[in-house]
């Protein structure tokens, strides 16, 4: 397995490309090729531990043993991933990503990433600086992965006004080896300074990235797209369509890598909110990126996706290839109106992504098996659902350990110089 740049082609190890995050070129980490499997029978008999490392043993048993892969693995899905059918859907299922300590689907990513660069024969005795930005949920997950780590220190980037009151709290609420910084901007500010960080202050700092651009993020993140298709493929012998949130395209990528390595996927449709650029893309084949657009559905307020890049250079002749991949975009009013009749069609609260999902899903239904990724807890987002339903969303027990402490964050402007100021003051 050899992983290499998205734009040079150049050829790193892969605990080379997960420390960095992003090639000195600028470009995106990608394996050159996916192992494939087809032996689905047996492997819905694992644990999701058990899955995991073997999907994932191919991409990293160069630099691991067998030993660690499995501790990687054990330390790192221990939590439940759970799939369930909606009654008033047929055919439809509700994939649950946010049983983790964040509530949202970030933690699989952020646990693997942060376990992966702290073993010894990774870290090597090197004390790094994690880059963060986040729209919501990216921040908080990877705060809690790498919170109390020594040789760590994590700076996390969110956009000021632009994530929920609890999204908030769960930035602000670590200490020690995590600091919040508050950009009066937008997410793209907020990724635009972390990848303009990593290429030109390298040398200043050792720095890596913990958002989806890192290749450390993305592969667990294939596990519960497979897992989830195969065991839905041994109950029905269909082929699975996917229907998932998108903003940075990260989670959709992997689905679409985890259907790269054989798994019974059929179609992956991108649900997007009011920021269409991958709409438009699919629609013309004219990538044009542009400023976000704030909505209900946050985390997904991305007007020029990372991830974006990997998926142009795997598949050059987008969108006039047969991908089987579709994008759909749904406006605030018809977020709003999904959260209500998900609630009185089948008593299930959902969050505005999810509810974003499931609207698509509505749109493009054909009759096969479909799963909609339900991306976060909805009461990550009370102030938005709980007027919709007419009643509060209690707190997962998750959410109610992380508002038991105290917050704190720093504002700053999109100034990158005064940004790395601030940094190396903390960092030395």
């Amino acid at each position: 397995m050899q992983i290499l740049s998205t734009r040079d082609k150049k050829i790193v190890s892969i605990a080379n490309a997960i420390k960095t995050g992003i090639a000195p070129d600028g470009g995106l980490y990608i394996p050159d090729h996916f192992p494939h499997f087809n032996n689905y029978s047996e492997l819905a008999q694992s644990s999701l531990q058990e899955f995991a490392v073997e999907l994932l043993t191919p991409f990293f048993d160069s630099v691991l043993t067998v030993d660690q892969i499995h501790r990687l693995c054990d330390q790192s899905f221990n939590f439940p991933l759970a799939f369930k059918p909606l009654p008033s859907r047929k055919n439809c299922y509700l994939m649950e990503l946010f049983h983790g300590p964040t509530a949202a689907f970030k933690d699989f990513g952020a646990q693997f990433l942060a376990n992966f660069l702290d073993i010894d024969d990774v870290k090597k005795d090197e004390k790094k600086l994690i880059l963060v930005a986040t729209s919501g949920d990216t921040g908080g997950a990877v705060a809690s992965a790498f919170h109390g780590k020594s040789d760590f220190k994590v700076a996390i980037f969110y956009p000021k006004g632009k994530v929920s009151t609890r999204q908030k709290y769960q930035l602000t609420c670590w200490d020690g080896n995590v600091r919040a910084f508050e950009l009066d901007g937008t997410f793209d500010d907020c990724q635009s300074i972390v990848k303009q960080l990593l290429l030109d202050y390298r040398h200043d700092f050792n720095l890596g990235s913990a958002n989806s651009i890192n290749l450390g993020r993305l592969l667990p993140q294939m596990i519960y797209h497979a897992y989830t298709a195969i065991h839905l493929n041994q109950l029905t012998s269909e082929f699975i369509d996917f229907i998932i949130p998108t903003g940075n395209l990260g989670n959709a990528l992997a689905c679409v890598w985890a259907r790269e390595m054989g798994m019974p996927i059929r179609t992956i449709t991108l649900a997007t909110n009011a920021n269409k650029t991958l709409v438009d893309f699919f629609k013309t084949g004219i990538y044009e990126p542009r400023d976000s657009i704030s909505t209900l559905a946050n985390a997904m307020d991305v007007g020029n996706p990372s991830n974006f890049e990997r998926l142009q250079t795997m598949y050059p002749d987008m969108p006039n290839n047969d991908l089987s991949l579709f994008s759909v975009s749904v406006s605030d009013d018809l977020i709003k109106q999904e959260i209500i009749s998900t609630y009185e069609a089948d008593h299930e609260i959902v969050c505005p992504h999810t509810a974003t999902a499931l609207y698509a899903y509505g749109l493009i239904a054909s009759g096969a098996k479909s799963v909609v990724a339900a991306t976060a807890h909805p009461c990550k987002f009370d102030e938005v659902v709980s007027p919709l339903i007419g009643c509060s969303v209690e707190l997962n027990q998750a959410m109610k350990e992380l508002e038991s402490r105290p917050t704190n964050f720093n504002s700053i402007s999109c100034d990158v110089s005064l940004i790395a100021k601030e940094l190396s003051n903390w960092y030395r």
